[in-house]
Parts: structure tokens; sequence; C-alpha cells
């Protein structure tokens, strides 16, 4: 906490609403990662709001780790796939192609809905982390928040959010 905050410090309404904007960008996919960046760089070098440029840098790192997520999960999918497209074109028999072309689209649906499923939890925490950004209740992202406060970091909250 730094030396210009008082103990206790309690965030504004409009400090509050911009804590839970940066949450929210990540539903404008990759222009909403830039805003999110924009307001953490604005509000950190502004210094008048410190509860919201933490928020804002939980948000930022919470996007970066998703997204490396992705690519991870995507260029598994791409191996997977090109690897076992391989192996069935290797086969060459009437029926390795038939028992290959099944078990390409049950890979195909399972992975699928591996992506769906983590692409809603990945929404659902982001709302999440809004809402109690919003409520001014301590939220700490596991991980993501010990970086966040290397650049902005959170200051000690008191109970109820001022007007």
């Amino acid at each position: 906490m730094s030396e210009d905050q008082p103990e206790g410090y309690v965030p504004t309404q409009d400090e509050r609403t911009l804590a839970c904007i940066t949450h929210l960008t990540v539903f404008v996919s990759s222009i909403g990662f830039l805003i999110a960046i924009g307001l953490w760089i604005y509000l950190h070098t502004r210094r008048t709001y410190p509860y919201a440029a933490f928020q804002a840098g939980q948000a930022v790192l919470y996007q970066l780790v998703v997204m490396f997520l992705t690519f991870l999960v995507l260029g598994f999918v791409l191996i997977f796939f090109f690897g076992a497209a391989g192996l069935g074109l290797a086969a060459g028999s009437a029926g390795g192609e038939a028992a290959f072309g099944v078990v390409m689209v049950m890979s195909v649906l399972v992975f699928m809905a591996i992506i769906v499923i983590l692409t809603l939890a990945f929404y659902i925490y982001a709302v999440f982390a809004a809402v109690r950004s919003y409520q001014a209740r301590p939220f700490r992202i596991p991980v993501v928040s010990s970086l966040a406060d290397l650049i902005s970091p959170m200051p000690d909250l008191k109970r109820e959010p001022r007007q």
C-alpha cells in the first residue's frame, strides 16, 4: 500500500465500475484485451484509483494466461489431428480407414466439448470477478494476483464502499 492512501482504503463508485469493466472486457475478445491494457496503464499511471488499477492488472494477466492456454490446447489438438491423420493414411486398408474415421470423429467431438466447457468456465469466472470487484470485496485471482501486486498493489479495503 502506498503512503498516500489512508489505512482501510474504500474505493469510490467510479473506481468499482472501472474495476468491473476491466474484468468484463473478456467478452469483446482481442479488442477487450487492448481495452483492459489501456485501462490498466491509465489507472496505474494516474494513481488515484489503486483498487481499479489492481483489478485491471488482474484482468489483463488473467486474459494473457487464458490466451496462452488456448494456444496450447489448439496446438495439442492440431498435433493430435495431423498425427492421427498420418496414421490413418499409413494404415491404408478399408477396415482401418473406417475405424480411423470413427475414432477421428469421436476425438474431435471430445476436444470440442472440452474447449466449450473451458471457454464457459473462463467467461463465468470473469463475470464472478467483475461482480466481486464491483462489490469492492477482496478478490484475488490465484497466481495472477501476485503478479498484479508487483505493478499495482491492492490497497487494504474497508468493509463499506464509499459513494
